[in-house]
């Protein structure tokens, strides 16, 4: 835990500036060692621009970087546990997509027709693809 060592990459004070941004956000010690990974590079090539500051400290635009990196890691997180949950979902109810009422399933003729003819729309070589993977 908070095993990242980042002597001469950066100072001191900006290590413990992402612990203490990332426990305020109660991202627990393992991920804080995988965040310091994803920052630390990016305020490695940072530059201060006083120009575009509008008046902020040096600190005080680390911390926002080093915020808006936590937050994006924040919400790819929640963004995949959502994924999760909702193909936990699925599997556990086994549904399968249906044809809305309104819509009157195509007869295997149909289809097989469809298909013939989008086939018959390839390329030599996109056929011998089709071919190929109907094979495996």
């Amino acid at each position: 835990m908070l095993a990242n060592r980042y002597t001469g990459i950066v100072e001191p004070h900006v290590e413990r500036l992402i612990v203490s941004r990332a426990r305020r956000l109660r991202i627990s010690g393992s991920e804080i060692d995988d965040l310091q990974q994803q920052i630390v590079p990016r305020l490695a090539e940072f530059q201060f621009d006083e120009a575009r500051a509008n008046g902020a400290s040096p600190e005080a635009v680390m911390a926002c970087v080093i915020d808006r990196q936590m937050k994006a890691y924040l919400r790819a997180k929640r963004r995949y546990q959502q994924r999760i949950e909702r193909f936990h979902l699925m599997v556990a109810t086994r549904t399968r997509p249906t044809w809305p009422h309104h819509v009157n399933q195509p007869e295997p003729i149909e289809l097989r027709l469809d298909l013939q003819d989008a086939i018959g729309r390839l390329s030599h070589r996109d056929r011998a693809v089709c071919e190929g993977l109907s094979q495996a």
